[in-house]
């Protein structure tokens, strides 16, 4: 999805030039504001369905560390502690 009647970056361009898409929608930039929930919209949103995922991936050795994080606001910080 993209903002209508909007001059996109060379990089959103390249993005919708390069990838595949089923559909592509524009929309009026009152939406992609409010679907972005950015003080300056994203340029390009995405649809997508996620696989799905389970703990089995996950290679369980002796000296693995796990970090569980749940919303974090500011993951910087979470490196910086």
């Amino acid at each position: 999805m993209y903002e209508g009647g909007s001059t996109r970056s060379r990089w959103a361009s390249d993005v919708l030039a390069r990838a595949p898409a089923a559909d592509r929608y524009e929309v009026a930039p009152d939406l992609d504001g409010t679907l972005s929930r950015e003080d300056e919209p994203s340029e390009l949103l995405a649809i997508v369905r996620m696989p799905e995922d389970t703990l089995e991936r996950i290679r369980v050795a002796a000296d693995l560390l796990v970090v569980v994080v749940d919303r974090p606001e500011n993951p910087g910080t979470l490196i910086r502690s």
